[in-house]
């Protein structure tokens, strides 16, 4: 009756010629993508109103957008998550950056952007974490853009992709400031990083994939960490470097934070997802064309 799509659309994984032919008679696509489907046959888009806001959304979507809840995410930890391990500034003495996204993710703009940021914090680290970058060849054109960036090389940590989440998440017990990528923001890194107690600074563009980690923020009443200019990540990133006070209190909260915010109410999650859905097949069965409003 409903069917869900949830695929991410990249590479060879995309189904979308068949939910052209419609497999459903509702069909919803929600999750996996960060943008419209551009399929007529794909009836709604289940979002929120902060990742999508309204009226301004509604002009980049051929689906009938339905904005079902306070976020439209919820992060479950794996249950064998390794518990945060405090501030690594208390210890080293010197503040650690760190991004964990999608090496894909990280553009020359972003490079450059994080170059004014270890210029402007004095003996700054940064620890980038992906797959090849343990390699000798990705490394060395890493080194290349970076120097093209202005990034100076000899301060940054090029950390290979783990085998496993557990070891994965250990990896932020080595990092005090998470920075989001731009325009394509993290997700499950965005909340990786919070449940490891790891603040992340994000910068809010113009449409869903540069919107999703002021969704996670807003969520966790955290919007002070939104930047709304380049010019205000590096702010945000150089005020909680320099704040170890702040910063170790997130340290050792964010977790319980997380636990108590949309992010980690899985059940009523549950419940705006399943009323969201009715309200679909309820528009269906009535005939109307018309995209429900929020089943609060």
């Amino acid at each position: 009756d409903i069917l869900v799509d949830l695929a991410g659309h990249t590479g060879m994984t995309s189904r979308l010629p068949l939910l052209a032919r419609r497999l459903a008679p509702v069909q919803v696509t929600y999750l996996g993508y960060p943008d419209t489907t551009g399929l007529p046959a794909m009836d709604y888009r289940f979002t929120d109103g902060i990742v999508d806001p309204e009226g301004d959304a509604e002009g980049r979507a051929s689906e009938r957008l339905v904005r079902f809840a306070p976020t439209a995410w919820t992060y479950q930890p794996p249950p064998d998550a390794p518990e945060p391990a405090g501030l690594p500034y208390a210890t080293r003495g010197y503040v650690t950056f760190g991004c964990f996204n999608s090496p894909s993710k990280i553009t020359d703009g972003m490079l450059a952007r994080w170059g004014l940021l270890l210029a402007a914090v004095p003996g700054a680290r940064l620890r980038l974490k992906g797959q090849g970058m343990g390699e000798a060849g990705p490394r060395a054109r890493y080194a290349e853009r970076f120097g093209r960036a202005g990034l100076p090389a000899d301060r940054v940590d090029l950390i290979e992709r783990t085998p496993d989440t557990r070891s994965h998440l250990a990896h932020y017990r080595e990092v005090d400031i998470a920075l989001d990528t731009f325009p394509y923001h993290g997700t499950t890194t965005t909340c990786e990083a919070l449940w490891m107690g790891v603040p992340v600074v994000s910068l809010a563009g113009d449409r869903h994939a540069s919107r999703v980690g002021v969704s996670l923020l807003n969520a966790i009443g955290r919007p002070q960490w939104v930047a709304s200019t380049p010019e205000d990540y590096l702010r945000i990133a150089r005020e909680l470097a320099g704040d170890p006070v702040a910063l170790a209190d997130e340290a050792r909260t964010l977790r319980e934070r997380v636990r108590q915010s949309p992010l980690g109410d899985h059940a009523g999650q549950s419940r705006r997802f399943a009323a969201a859905l009715r309200q679909c097949w309820t528009a269906w069965c009535g005939g109307r064309g018309t995209a429900p409003g929020s089943p609060g």
